[in-house]
């Protein structure tokens, strides 16, 4: 996933969620999250994909 200038992701949120999943999100660069998930099927990448999105969404949504 790849960031901007014009993403409107609260940056405390990329943190939380790089430091309780650790083995799964990290920042590689200033502006990209790469992430490692079980996606055995296409079902469960978009459903991963939405839940992602989703809590980068959080933030977003309440300010």
């Amino acid at each position: 996933m790849l960031f901007d200038g014009s993403t409107q992701v609260d940056p405390l949120t990329l943190v939380t969620l790089i430091q309780t999943s650790p083995k799964h999100y990290r920042l590689d660069g200033s502006d990209t999250l790469r992430f490692e998930l079980p996606m055995e099927s296409v079902d469960k990448r978009f459903q991963q994909l939405e839940n992602l999105l989703s809590t980068l969404n959080q933030k977003v949504a309440a300010a």
